[in-house]
């Protein structure tokens, strides 16, 4: 008996302008015609339908009974991947998937998996065109919310035998939100469920990488170890898929080059160096490196590299980053902030924001690559803004990724929404007055609040993104109290807290040192990511002060009421100097 695969599709008809996706040749987007919103069932009998009531067969690595012997399967290209975003995060389960198919294949099989080998499917669908959104459910219960999907190629019913790399993604946000839009790449250099933690230590020209696992138990060893370069780990990057190979590959700074280490099966070589990275770039030396994104929407990550003559725009392809342009410098102190993979108008292609000397400028993304989208403002002269910016995910739970621009000199960050129209007004602002008492301590702690701004994922398991802002800088007149603390804020539906001038913003968790204690203080390094696959992010600190200046970095495991006080982990490593500077996001 001839095996049938039988394949049920249910269609929403007349997408919303929510639904518009960039043409995978690079032109203009077009809305979806279709929402596919079923899985995909598959019967050893029955008569076929497809969704228009015709044939629909489909057979494995054969021909269907009336194609006519004429398609060979060999013949059908498989399909390049073009979102979501490989080795990301998504806002909402509710996913628009996109590929570009070359000729003569006219569809393909999306299957959504729970495992890197595609051997657990949990939706498989059969399509005819280049996108389908449907839902992705994250499993019952606390579990990883990391999935992957692959591609077959079709041809006229005729399924291929080539299939595209596996591409995974992390699911965050409810279902039913305004858009899904991708952001955040992840440390994971060897694919699996897990994040990893990087930490740098550029006074020693070092970083080791500490591989998630579950349970997270005792502290581990490092898994990689990385020495080389002069100031070696002065930034660690996760870079996303610069080479749409399905692996997160991983940037490193030294005094004048990035290194990347293209991710892979099996992950890094336990002791490598700068010798062994896959491409070197070189960097001025007063520049700023950072993911960007996809934002030209070709399915592969970008770098963006700034400074105060511009941003320099660096181009994934399959041979890896490839020398791309260069937009002026637009405002005084351009470069000082850098951050990117960003998709705040949810238009599937990455933002950028740079900061400047009371500036904080935007680029959107479109086919053709980056483009000037103007200054944020708002900001009513407060001083030192655009020293921080950062990407910090769905903190008021819409679908958009939001915006966050530290001005600590007026010891205040301000948070702007995501929204199809790109990042509207202030929606709030987050204050700590040094040596104030009150918004939720109560004793006196340092200044320059918003020095450093990181998103912190989602901390406490309730679907919107989470920030951490840290005041790094000891102060004369903290005589008791915090000192160099970083504070963790919890996202809402109404977004993050704010308070007026004069007041403090309340926190959940203060991470740091107390006076007396100066040399535990938190200062630049700061990475999150789920280390455990439980589904709820953590949150890793650098202190490289600790330990006499050896430095150390401690890792803070999520919960349902957010990150306790108490670490997880203590990462140390004697040898170094100033371990900790630096942590991988």
């Amino acid at each position: 008996m001839k095996r049938r695969w039988t394949i049920i599709l249910a269609l929403a008809l007349g997408a919303c302008a929510d639904d518009a996706a960039p043409a995978p040749d690079g032109g203009a987007a077009e809305p979806m015609d279709a929402r596919v919103l079923a899985d995909a069932a598959v019967t050893d009998a029955g008569q076929d339908s497809g969704p228009d009531g015709g044939d629909a067969s489909v057979r494995d690595g054969d021909l269907t009974e009336d194609d006519g012997g004429s398609i060979d399967p060999a013949t059908i290209p498989a399909p390049r991947p073009l979102g979501p975003a490989s080795a990301h995060h998504v806002t909402s389960p509710d996913i628009l998937f996109r590929w570009a198919l070359e000729e003569p294949a006219t569809g393909a099989r999306l299957e959504v998996c729970r495992d890197r080998g595609c051997v657990d499917v949990i939706e498989r669908l059969d399509v005819t065109g280049d996108s389908a959104r449907t839902l992705v459910p994250p499993d019952p219960g606390a579990t990883s919310r990391v999935f992957h999907f692959r591609l077959t190629g079709m041809q006229d019913g005729v399924l291929g035998s080539a299939t595209s790399p596996v591409w995974s993604f992390v699911v965050r946000g409810a279902v039913g939100l305004a858009a899904t839009a991708s952001w955040g790449p992840i440390v994971n250099d060897d694919g699996d469920r897990f994040a990893d933690v990087a930490v740098g230590a550029p006074a020693a020209s070092a970083v080791r990488l500490y591989r998630g696992r579950s349970p997270a138990g005792t502290t581990p060893a490092p898994d990689v170890r990385l020495d080389g370069s002069t100031g070696l780990g002065h930034q660690v990057l996760a870079l996303g898929d610069v080479d749409g190979d399905g692996f997160a590959d991983l940037g490193i700074t030294g005094d004048d080059a990035l290194f990347v280490f293209r991710g892979r099966a099996g992950g890094l070589p336990a002791t490598a160096s700068p010798a062994d990275a896959d491409a070197r770039l070189a960097l001025g030396a007063e520049a700023r490196a950072a993911a960007a994104g996809d934002v030209d929407g070709d399915g592969y990550a970008d770098l963006v590299v700034a400074d105060d003559a511009g941003l320099r725009v660096y181009r994934g392809s399959t041979s890896g980053l490839m020398d791309g342009d260069t937009l002026p410098a637009s405002a005084p102190g351009f470069g000082r902030a850098l951050t990117g993979a960003c998709d705040v108008d949810g238009d599937g292609y990455a933002d950028v924001v740079v900061g400047g000397t009371q500036s904080a400028t935007v680029f959107r993304g479109s086919a053709a690559g980056l483009v000037p989208a103007g200054e944020l403002g708002g900001s009513g002269g407060a001083g030192g803004y655009g020293a921080a910016v950062a990407c910090i995910g769905d903190v008021n739970g819409d679908g958009y990724p939001d915006v966050a621009v530290g001005a600590p000199a007026a010891h205040a960050v301000f948070v702007y929404h995501g929204g199809a129209a790109g990042l509207g007004g202030v929606a709030s602002v987050l204050r700590k007055l040094p040596g104030d008492p009150g918004g939720g301590v109560t004793t006196f702690h340092a200044e320059d609040f918003g020095a450093v701004i990181a998103p912190a994922g989602d901390v406490n398991g309730d679907e919107i993104g989470d920030m951490v802002v840290v005041a790094p800088t000891p102060q004369g007149m903290v005589t008791s109290g915090f000192i160099g603390y970083a504070f963790v804020y919890h996202g809402s539906t109404g977004g993050l807290p704010s308070s007026p001038p004069g007041a403090s913003t309340a926190h959940r968790r203060a991470i740091g040192a107390s006076v007396g204690f100066e040399a535990n203080r938190v200062t630049q390094g700061m990475g999150f990511g789920d280390l455990d696959g439980d589904g709820r992010d953590d949150l890793a600190v650098g202190t490289p002060f600790r330990n006499g200046g050896a430095g150390a970095a401690f890792v803070h495991l999520g919960t349902p009421d957010g990150i306790p006080f108490a670490a997880a982990w203590t990462l140390e490593d004697g040898a170094l100097t100033g371990f900790g500077d630096a942590i991988g996001r």
